[in-house]
């Protein structure tokens, strides 16, 4: 866009800015000439003679101008000049420093360790999916005594490494909103089994067993008593025959 293309553009704006301030003026200065203790036509009567004023004005000015036409060219000058004025371009504010924006995360969080931090997030969320900022604030607020904003919340979920952001649905609330999800929390630590400390067995050595339990059992029988005896076997040295001779049954061991 050219500099003539601009300054016509102020022009036709300042001419726009002009007029219409002229008709709102004229139009507020009749308005108040009705009167509102009169009523019907009584009342009318003071804009009817403010409408006539402004009439008698303009006829009084054109006669100047076809009297003395140099005139016009004065107040066209006069109201370039105000339209000039008026269509002065209005740009965006100048934006602040990056020193002086306020940062939403600025604020300290209180100290408060991280597994501190997860089980009291693990406390607000209940049975729930997650956990919003603002009702976190609140029940570290209530647990730990120490002012919580949500602003130091999220600082101290950021510090902690734990995810958090909008989309995070709470239990009894129907909207979703900033905050942190079950899912962000590390898995909890698993149950170790309950054992004696005897049954854990270190790598590379031999499991240990303890005092063997007593089992009952009879009387050790020797051979000749209730009706056995041994025999060895000619063919085969290491083979025993047991014989029972009240049940005539063979047995080899």
């Amino acid at each position: 866009m050219t500099a003539l293309q601009r300054a016509a553009e102020r022009l036709v704006a300042g001419c726009e800015q002009l007029a219409r301030r002229a008709a709102d003026r004229a139009v507020a200065w009749v308005r108040r000439g009705r009167r509102t203790d009169l009523t019907c036509w009584q009342a009318e009567l003071g804009v009817w003679l403010r409408i006539a004023v402004l009439a008698g004005l303009a006829a009084l000015l054109w006669r100047i101008i076809r009297a003395t036409p140099v005139i016009l060219w004065v107040i066209v000058a006069l109201l370039l000049l105000a339209a000039w004025r008026l269509g002065r371009p209005v740009g965006p504010p100048p934006a602040p420093a990056a020193a002086a924006l306020p940062k939403a995360d600025a604020e300290d969080p209180p100290a408060l360790a991280v597994a501190d931090l997860i089980r009291l997030v693990r406390e607000a969320m209940g049975t729930g999916p997650g956990v919003h900022t603002t009702a976190l604030a609140t029940h570290l607020t209530q647990t730990t005594g120490e002012k919580w904003s949500p602003a130091a919340v999220r600082a101290a979920l950021s510090e902690a490494g734990i995810e958090h952001g909008p989309g995070a649905r709470m239990s009894g609330v129907s909207y979703p909103s900033g905050g942190v999800r079950r899912t962000a929390l590390p898995d909890p630590s698993p149950t170790p089994p309950v054992g004696a400390v005897g049954d854990v067995v270190s790598a590379g050595r031999p499991a240990t067993t303890g005092a063997a339990t007593p089992t009952a059992t009879g009387p050790e029988l020797q051979p000749g008593e209730r009706g056995f005896e041994c025999v060895d076997d000619p063919d085969r040295p290491t083979r025993t025959h047991v014989l029972w001779k009240r049940e005539e049954v063979n047995r080899s061991c």
